[in-house]
């Protein structure tokens, strides 16, 4: 029995891919691994996936054929395919990055990575603002300011408002903005009246959007009134005077009348 032994070097392993640049409406490219020279071996290789795109959590942003890839005995190459997973999110470009995690009959000379950019091609989300309730009460009643956008966003969008109407700032309390996180498609804020003893009349909050920042637009001039109706009383009056009795022989005299309210009013006297 002669036993020939091998006296070659293992295969060099390099890795590639068909395009670094990919759209998420339908984008593919293939993942190639190549052995110089050709090896009378099988050879194993186990990629490994990072980046900020992802392969397991929803959403989820790609997948790949496989990860195990076994270059067949006198053969140079395999290859597998990495898809984009199309959605509607408007998101930042993402990227996947495939290296190698083992090689069995095989060696590499250098760091063998690949980066893969899948592009964003979904726009901005629109904003549109509404109330829960467009009449509440002063003293018992509260309602919503909502923000809604038309479709999921894969980034936080920041909604500022502005306050006019004739209901002053000490008559309610709201925030001045809202964030719609990542993900959410509507943010929420507390309109809360503040009650007081004053006879009015029913007061007007009008609520407008003025900035929804860069990660959303709007359709003209998104506004909500909320009517802040008076639950109070209106005030009794009484009239009282100094003194009740006149002689009829001395003639008129200085006589003082007092009126006075038995609650308070914000309505001007008639």
């Amino acid at each position: 029995t002669v036993t020939i032994e091998d006296n070659d070097a293992l295969p060099v392993v390099t890795l590639g891919v068909g395009s670094n640049s990919i759209s998420e409406v339908d984008g593919t490219t293939l993942v190639t691994v190549t052995i110089t020279p050709v090896s009378g071996r099988d050879v194993t290789v186990i990629l490994t996936k990072g980046g900020i795109a992802s392969e397991t959590v929803n959403p989820i942003d790609y997948t790949l054929g496989t990860s195990t890839l076994v270059i067949l005995a006198g053969t140079t190459t395999k290859v597998t395919t990495l898809s984009v997973v199309p959605d509607t999110f408007n998101e930042e470009n993402e990227t996947v990055i495939i290296g190698f995690s083992s090689i069995t009959n095989g060696t590499t000379t250098a760091t063998q990575t690949q980066t893969v950019t899948i592009t964003n091609d979904d726009g901005v989300p629109t904003v549109t603002l509404s109330v829960g309730q467009g009449t509440v009460l002063e003293d018992s009643a509260t309602t919503s300011v909502i923000a809604t956008l038309n479709r999921a966003s894969g980034k936080d969008v920041v909604v500022t408002l502005a306050r006019s109407g004739d209901a002053e700032t000490d008559d309610y309390t709201l925030n001045g903005s809202m964030t719609i996180f990542a993900g959410a498609t509507s943010a929420s804020i507390a309109f809360l009246p503040t009650g007081d003893a004053f006879f009015e009349n029913n007061e007007d909050a009008i609520i407008t959007i003025t900035s929804v920042g860069a990660n959303a637009t709007t359709t003209g001039t998104q506004q909500q009134k909320v009517t802040i109706t008076n639950d109070d009383a209106a005030p009794t009056v009484s009239i009282t005077v100094s003194d009740p009795t006149l002689s009829e022989a001395t003639g008129a005299l200085p006589v003082t009348v007092t009126g006075s309210l038995g609650a308070r009013s914000n309505l001007p006297p008639l």
